[in-house]
């Protein structure tokens, strides 16, 4: 169930080149990469 709202949620966030991208390159590098596993 839970995985679901996080699909949910990855799906609306904006991305760049299929990495997600926030504010700055650098909040990503904090939490790794998450999305081109």
């Amino acid at each position: 169930v839970r995985y679901y709202s996080r699909k949910k949620l990855a799906e609306q966030r904006p991305r760049l080149k299929g990495q997600f991208v926030r504010q700055t390159v650098s909040e990503t590098k904090k939490k790794g990469a998450i999305s081109d596993e």
